[in-house]
């Protein structure tokens, strides 16, 4: 075989390496923006009671909370049951990797969004917060 033809040979395999180790980068790029269709949106897939389950698992890390809890805010903000709510407040409160700003933030917005449960959600932060005191 002529060194000439090997070379050329070599440069293409080089080349198209190159390319595929570029076509792999950007496509799991996509994925991670969430530009790859509706079946990969996960807030399709979110009900109150997953977002729910996320606050009650002991083990959720602060940014799941975080997540969670905007997620509540935002779909859920609106209390048509408010026992779940002021549970939901509670064990915020509680929770081992939640931190003060997630607990004011969610508290404030749910009394704005809710003028009619303004004391009972306060009631509630408060009785939250005292259990976390006790700990």
């Amino acid at each position: 075989m002529n060194p000439f033809t090997l070379l050329l040979a070599l440069v293409g395999l080089i080349f198209a390496l190159i390319l595929l180790v570029f076509l792999y980068v950007w496509m799991d790029r996509g994925e991670k923006n969430g530009t790859h269709g509706a079946d990969n949106d996960p807030e399709t897939f979110e009900t109150f009671e997953s977002l729910e389950a996320i606050i009650y698992h002991r083990a959720s890390t602060n940014k799941a909370l975080n997540s969670a809890a905007d997620t509540i805010l935002r779909r859920f903000g609106t209390i048509d049951d408010y026992f779940r709510y002021e549970e939901l407040i509670k064990r915020l409160c509680v929770h081992p990797n939640t931190d003060s700003r997630l607990v004011s933030r969610f508290e404030k917005r749910l009394r704005d969004g809710n003028p009619k449960f303004k004391e009972k959600i306060q009631k509630a932060l408060k009785e939250g917060l005292m259990k976390r005191d006790e700990k």
